[in-house]
Parts: C-alpha cells; sequence; structure tokens
C-alpha cells in the first residue's frame, strides 16, 4: 500500500501538530517496512524522514491565506501528484480534501480549516457544500474524528454517515515523563527568571484575553512573582494583533511570550517544567497538548467542552467556557492547594496509560486498509 500525509495545509498549524503528524507517520513506516509511505510537504514545515520506505516530496505551492490558491492545490495540483505517486490512500490532518478521485482519502475533522474560518460565509459554504453532497456518501472518503461528540456533531448538523467516519484516540507526541527538580530549575531559569510559571501553547484565536484577565485577578489576589508562559503560532498578522494588546497589560512583565522559537526538544521541557497548563479553547476539539501534559505529570486546568470531558474525564479541573471568575478561582486553587496540584498531576498520569502513539498507529492503519479496501 502507498498511504501519503498530505502536510500542506490551507491554515497555519500549530507546531505541536505537525509534530504528531510526522511521528505518527514515521511510526508507521517503521511498523510496516513492505509499504511505501510519502510527506507532501511546503519548503521545511516538516523535518527530513530517514527512512527508506518514507520519501519527503517538497512541493513550490503555499495555499495558505489565498482563495484561488487553495483552490487550485487541492482541486488540480494535489490530485495530479497523487496519481503521479500512484498513491492508495490520502491522509490529510488538516481539513483539506481532494474532490477528484485520485486515491482514498481519510481526512481529519477539523473545524478550524481555512475554509471554515477565514472565508467566513462564501468559503464555509463552498466547503461544506462539496464535502457533505459530493463526498459523504463516497466509500473512498472517511473522517477521523478523536470523539464520539465530534462525530455525533457532524452527523447531527450535517448527515454525516455514521460509517463514513472512524473514531481514533490521540496520543502524546513523544514518550514523555515528568521532569526531574534539576531540569525544571534550568527550565524555569531560561525562560520565567527562576519562578514557577502557568503555561499555555494556542494561537490567537483562542480565548487567550480570557485567560490574561483571570491572571490579572490571581495576581490581584495572591501578590506572587507567578509568571505565564504563553506559547503563541499562527499568522504573522494575528500574532503582531496580540502582541499590541499585551503592550498596555497591567502584568505584563509576569507575562512571557514566546513565537515559534522552540526547537521539538524544547517544547517537552516547557510543559513538564510547568506548575499547571491551562487549556482555553473555545472550540471542540481535542488537544494533544493536555496529553503531553498528563505525560509530563503536569495536572491540566481546562475547559469544560463536551469532547475534551468525554475523552479525559475527571483527569483535569474544570471550567465553564468564558466564566472569568471560575478561570481565576482555578488558577488559585492550583497555586495555594499543593495536594489538589498533585492529586490531578497524578490522575493525568494515571489517563495517559490510556492513549498510546502504538494504539493510535494501530488503529489507524486498520483504518487504511479498510478505506483501500
Amino acid at each position: 500500500m502507498r498511504v501519503a500525509i498530505n502536510f500542506c495545509s490551507t491554515t497555519p498549524q500549530k507546531l505541536e501538530v505537525l509534530a504528531w503528524w510526522q511521528a505518527i507517520g514515521n511510526e508507521m513506516a517503521v511498523q510496516h517496512p513492505e509499504h511505501q509511505f510519502y510527506f507532501i510537504v511546503n519548503a521545511a514545515n516538516v523535518s527530513s524522514p530517514k527512512k527508506d520506505n518514507l520519501q519527503e516530496i517538497v512541493v513550490n505551492t503555499n495555499p495558505s491565506g489565498h482563495l484561488l490558491k487553495t483552490i487550485y492545490w487541492c482541486g488540480i495540483a494535489l490530485p495530479a501528484l497523487i496519481k503521479k505517486l500512484k498513491v492508495d490512500v490520502v491522509i490529510h490532518p488538516f481539513g483539506e480534501f481532494m474532490v477528484q478521485k485520485a486515491a482514498k482519502q481519510l481526512m481529519v475533522f477539523n473545524q478550524t480549516s481555512y475554509f471554515n474560518e477565514q472565508y467566513s460565509f462564501i468559503g464555509k459554504k463552498l466547503y461544506f457544500k462539496i464535502l457533505t453532497r459530493k463526498l459523504k456518501r463516497d466509500a473512498g472518503f472517511k473522517l477521523f474524528f478523536h470523539s464520539q461528540v465530534e462525530q455525533q456533531a457532524m452527523t447531527l448538523q450535517y448527515g454525516w454517515p455514521q460509517e463514513n467516519g472512524c473514531i481514533i484516540k490521540a496520543s502524546a507526541n513523544t514518550p514523555l515523563q515528568p521532569l526531574d527538580f534539576e531540569q525544571k530549575e534550568a527550565v524555569k531559569a531560561r525562560f520565567s527568571e527562576g519562578c514557577e510559571y502557568f503555561y499555555f501553547s494556542g494561537t490567537p484565536k483562542d480565548d487567550i484575553e480570557l485567560l490574561l484577565k483571570a491572571f490579572s485577578l490571581f495576581k490581584k489576589w495572591q501578590k506572587s512573582n507567578m509568571k505565564l508562559i504563553i506559547k503563541i503560532n499562527g499568522e504573522q498578522k494575528e500574532q503582531e494583533g496580540f502582541k499590541q494588546k499585551l503592550v498596555n497589560y497591567k502584568y505584563r512583565g509576569d507575562v512571557v511570550l514566546l513565537e515559534n522559537v522552540l526547537t521539538p526538544t524544547e517544547n517537552p521541557l516547557l510543559m513538564g517544567a510547568a506548575y499547571s497548563y491551562v487549556y482555553v479553547r473555545i472550540k471542540n476539539q481535542v488537544p494533544i497538548e493536555v496529553l503531553n501534559a498528563f505525560n509530563s505529570g503536569v495536572p491540566v486546568i481546562g475547559t469544560a467542552l463536551p469532547a475534551i470531558q468525554e475523552i479525559f474525564g475527571e483527569s483535569c479541573v474544570y471550567t465553564q467556557l468564558g466564566d472569568l471568575d471560575s478561570l481565576a478561582e482555578q488558577l488559585k486553587n492550583m497555586y495555594k492547594d499543593e495536594r489538589l496540584r498533585t492529586h490531578y498531576a497524578d490522575l493525568g498520569l494515571r489517563k495517559s496509560v490510556e492513549f498510546t502513539k502504538s494504539d493510535t498507529v494501530n488503529s489507524l492503519w486498520r483504518v487504511l486498509h479498510s478505506i483501500k479496501n
């Protein structure tokens, strides 16, 4: 079987997600040396593979940010490339798809796909018209979900057939483990002036303003030297807009803003040394970062979204979507109550064993075989 992973996204993607799919693709190539795998990438968004049966195909196109380029890439250029490579199944991790039947397709259901978010009414109508009318009855096209909540929402809203969807558990990026005292101190010395810190990783589309307001209340109540580290990625224009909002923030000196500056080896260290990871998303999606936190022994404060609660159960401290007082209160509780922090760190570690990379790869491989046949 020939399998391609399309890394040429029409929307800027988080480095953690890119790294996750790279790791999954590499692991599939290791487990199935008799099959051929391709990474279809832009200039340098994925590091070069080092396996005989895994080839990187670099294309001179960047559809991100341009409707016509996106239509050309998904409608003409990508199908032509897939036919040339004689690919059996294409995986689309970021919400794109091919209209032409150049190969079987597995698309990750992505509520933040470029058509859905960026092009507003026209793009969204075009995207879902093709998806829900042309492709939903195609047995060679399946949607990949991380939770039953996501799949049920797609079925209820767009009539997506249950048989043309599959649920595959997520997993952490790498086999992480809690850092020791010396490692944590070294990370804090580098990034937070030796202070403890709350940590968030996301894009300006997340509810970061709510997090900043909650952190302000926390600082007002506690008068501590606690820091907030925000690792932000996304489009340059969005990042610049967010930085402008920080200029007059009262506790700007206690906020550390990182912009796509970390290496793959540094990301786990930053997570592992955090006092708590704070998840403030407004989309009902499963975050890989929560699994990374669990594996690192870091407690999680998360927004109580249905998909998150379905998958992680009681392993997180939850706050209601948009509830400023609740989020500020949980920051304070996590800071003051060491037993609470240890309790949720332990719950996360125990929960993490349910989400292994080998399970993800095995489930994905079975789905790919079912699509091909």
